[in-house]
């Protein structure tokens, strides 16, 4: 989102917006759309910030979903709040207005936005870090593989297709 908005979905925005004893009705209404309980929620206790890694799988809209159901209006706040279907659901939804407007908020602080970056380079680095490690592995798994065809005598032109490792490599092991 660059120097826009925040991203609603990084977990400390996300705290910061639903988990703000200023604003319960955000947490409020959110608890409704996502647990859709028979008995609406009209009441929040927020004790303990501290939020455990706890994921929700945000379901892929159709088109013509009903932006007035309560789960649509927060997937749509939490996909892109800047969006033209966002600016008008604040218009008629008060939360959804709280929420956006404790966003830009957020946003606008530079110490909020600074600790947004740090986070946003945190995650990219344990990523890159992840990612790291898969190729190595593989590479390893590889290496395995092609030790143990050569082991069992296996033609060195068979082990290079089917590890794509070179002749030269190969001898190596």
């Amino acid at each position: 989102m660059g120097k826009g908005l925040l991203d609603p979905k990084v977990d400390f925005v996300f705290k910061n917006i639903f988990g703000s004893e200023k604003h319960p009705e955000i947490l409020i209404s959110f608890l409704n759309a996502i647990l859709r309980p028979k008995m609406p929620i009209v009441g929040v206790e927020i004790k303990g910030t501290e939020m455990n890694k706890h994921f929700i799988e945000v379901p892929k809209l159709p088109a013509e979903a009903d932006a007035s159901d309560m789960l649509v209006a927060w997937i749509e706040f939490l996909k892109d709040p800047e969006s033209e279907k966002v600016r008008s659901l604040e218009l008629s939804i008060e939360e959804v207005r709280h929420a956006k407007d404790e966003l830009i908020k957020m946003s606008n602080n530079k110490e909020q936005r600074a600790l947004y970056e740090m986070r946003a380079k945190t995650l990219k680095d344990k990523v890159s870090a992840l990612n790291k490690g898969r190729r190595e592995g593989r590479r390893e798994g590889i290496y395995e593989i092609a030790t143990n065809l050569k082991g069992v005598g296996v033609d060195y032109q068979i082990i290079k297709q089917t590890t794509g490792l070179s002749i030269e490599e190969i001898e190596t092991l």
